[in-house]
């Protein structure tokens, strides 16, 4: 009896520190901040404008998220390799960072669903000889380290048994060692590859075609137990729809006036014409009023989000009709 007396009393004294335990969400929200953990070598996902003020879907996404939670943004430059890291150490609280949703990073951090999907471009040396990917069999190959890109090639290199395959610490490093000859290839988002291009910051590259690979989805993740900001994150990914610039966009999209088409390749987030001179607020005619009326500065970002709606429906390009 005096066993069962002091082990209820035990349960007691704990009772109201268990019920008094905040979660993740509710840190955020008492802090008054949301640490996103952001690559920003990955245009036009994340970058740095020449002011170093950072920019790009990404970006954008966690300033949004912020914003519902009516808490400010903090942007983390985090390079791929150490997204998880910043995660498990404690310096960011999510991270915004076109991370793919692999069975295997599930282990360690919980995902969000899908909040964009890739698909890929093969990058080459202009000096060297290659016509599309099948190419790259026999060169020297790059890639960040741990991404779903480098997974891919250096299980393809081990299948050829010819050529080799060099990880490298971040996308800035794979590109320069590709201007320099270092590699002769590597692979990228379709999207930074365009925008890698018309920066003029690499110079000796070429696009020869895209890569065999299966869509790659990215998601938010933060820590795997935190289920109340889990549950947050998937469900604002899902409002994002509901909300009048976003519906406007899809709504356009379900009713004809964008086309996912594979003729003309999407190139809104080359860094030279982002918020000036772009040329599809010009062509969008029918668009551009209602967008610039109800977010003038979110058209690239809902371009983005239209993008992501071609990505599901398993085409490459975006095109608006006119």
């Amino acid at each position: 009896m005096k066993v069962f007396v002091i082990g209820l009393s035990l349960l007691a004294g704990l009772l109201p520190i268990n019920a008094a335990h905040a979660d993740k969400l509710d840190d955020i929200i008492a802090s008054g901040t949301l640490r996103c953990g952001v690559t920003l070598d990955f245009p036009p996902m994340g970058m740095r404008e020449q002011d170093n003020t950072p920019v790009g879907f990404d970006v954008d996404y966690c300033n949004d998220l912020a914003k519902a939670l009516g808490v400010a943004a903090e942007i983390v430059e985090t390079p791929f390799p150490e997204r998880i890291p910043a995660l498990m150490t404690g310096r960011i609280d999510i991270g915004v960072a076109s991370t793919s949703d692999t069975l295997e990073r599930a282990k360690t951090v919980g995902m969000s669903i899908p909040y964009y999907a890739f698909e890929n471009a093969v990058i080459a040396n202009t000096s060297v000889d290659i016509a599309d990917w099948e190419g790259m069999k026999g060169k020297t190959i790059g890639a960040t380290a741990g991404t779903y890109e480098a997974i891919w090639l250096e299980a393809k290199v081990k299948e050829w048994g010819v050529g080799s395959f060099r990880p490298y610490q971040t996308q800035a490093d794979v590109l320069l060692a590709l201007t320099q000859g270092q590699i002769d290839v590597t692979i990228s988002a379709i999207e930074v590859a365009n925008s890698t291009l018309k920066s003029g910051k690499y110079p000796g590259l070429k696009i020869v075609g895209k890569a065999p690979m299966v869509p790659d989805y990215v998601a938010l993740f933060t820590l795997r137990e935190e289920y109340g900001l889990i549950n947050y994150l998937n469900l604002r990914r899902v409002l994002f729809r509901s909300e009048p610039c976003s519906r406007m966009i899809f709504s356009a999209l379900e009713r004809g006036r964008i086309s996912c088409v594979s003729t003309v390749p999407l190139t809104i987030w080359s860094g030279s014409i982002r918020r000036r001179d772009c040329w599809w607020k010009q062509r969008a005619k029918g668009l551009r009023r209602p967008i610039a009326k109800c977010c003038p500065n979110k058209f690239e970002t809902l371009i983005a989000s239209a993008f992501h709606y071609c990505s599901l429906h398993r085409r490459t390009w975006l095109v608006l009709q006119t």
